[in-house]
């Protein structure tokens, strides 16, 4: 599936009223595949990206950190690599070669959940809160570090 990534510059967090979250799946690095079970977080995000997308190559420090930051007060990052159902060794070598250490690497299943979500591009991510129900989305790329989007955070691991 060829999918745009979009360009470097960041963009805002879109607050959205609550709806219901579009079914995520993903596969770990065995082939087996999970639901997202958002009621087991205070606030999930599903971040989608790609090797080959630059945009999200340099974004995906920020989530690796916002993950470390925010993990223990339960917030849970799925980062789903697009790079192809078959393709986990290049990701878990992206993973090493760039020192993402608090994310585990999925691939989406069949491009199913990426679909879903309805995002117009990579990088994308989509926050879900304990009840199933998407809050917000970022359209691109996110800068993780910005007051808006930690405020955001924080807010929703209380």
């Amino acid at each position: 599936m060829a999918t745009a990534a979009f360009a470097d510059d960041n963009v805002s967090l879109t607050i959205e009223s609550p709806k219901a979250a579009a079914a995520a799946i993903f596969k770990d690095e065995k082939g087996d595949v999970h639901p997202l079970n958002p009621q087991q977080h205070k606030l999930s995000a599903v971040h989608f990206w790609a090797t080959w997308c630059a945009p999200c190559v340099a974004e995906l420090p920020q989530v690796d950190a916002a993950q470390q930051a925010y993990g223990d007060k339960g917030l849970r990052v799925v980062a789903i690599s697009l790079d192809g159902d078959n393709n986990m060794p290049k990701v878990k070598q992206f993973f090493a070669d760039h020192k993402i250490e608090h994310l585990t690497p999925y691939l989406d299943f069949g491009n199913a959940s990426f679909k879903g979500t309805a995002a117009k591009g990579l990088p994308a991510t989509v926050f879900i809160d304990s009840e199933g129900k998407e809050i917000a989305r970022a359209n691109g790329p996110l800068d993780w570090k910005k007051v808006d989007t930690t405020g955001f955070i924080e807010s929703h691991l209380k």
